[in-house]
């Protein structure tokens, strides 16, 4: 609400908490990943969009411990490729709402550059590599993800962008 990210995105879409409306298809879940939202249910969303990548807490005393024993024991994987692995299973877990069949389709969008770096980029499902684009502005970034989703037969109706911009400029 500080950003008023939540009011920008109410003048496009009713957004409903805790509960879908009237079982609308079109409803926007705001997840945090290893959350409820995120992992172990069924949406009927036809995108994903991750702002950052969800690192497990490195402070949590559990993780500590699993760190320090996969850096002490030979034959283990080193705590920080456990560490990474672990963040990767979220994200792909995230993308998994979307996609959860070969007839599903949708759009994920990552907003973070560092998937763009070859090492976090490999952690990703290999299916999605050749899908993959890295785009440095909104306007490049929506239009492609308007025309797939016309060519799927969704009405796109034209919104004015510059609310969106002007929120996720804050980001």
């Amino acid at each position: 609400k500080k950003l008023n990210i939540y009011n920008n995105l109410e003048q496009f879409k009713h957004i409903s908490i805790n509960k879908p409306a009237n079982n609308d298809t079109n409803i926007l879940y705001l997840a945090v990943a290893r959350g409820i939202l995120s992992e172990g249910i069924n949406l009927s969303c036809k995108s994903v969009i991750m702002i950052s990548i969800p690192f497990p807490n490195c402070y949590d005393m559990k993780m500590k411990m699993k760190l320090e024993y996969n850096d002490m024991t030979s034959g283990l994987i080193s705590g920080n490729d456990y560490y990474i692995s672990q963040t990767f299973t979220s994200v792909n877990q995230c993308i998994g709402r979307l996609i959860r069949n070969k007839s599903d389709y949708g759009v994920v969008i990552l907003l973070d550059y560092r998937y763009s770096v070859p090492s976090k980029l490999n952690r990703l499902q290999k299916w999605m590599l050749p899908f993959i684009y890295n785009v440095d502005d909104l306007d490049t970034t929506l239009q492609p993800i308007i025309n797939f989703f016309a060519k799927k037969g969704h009405n796109i109706k034209k919104i004015d962008y510059t609310i969106l911009h002007s929120s996720l400029e804050k980001c």
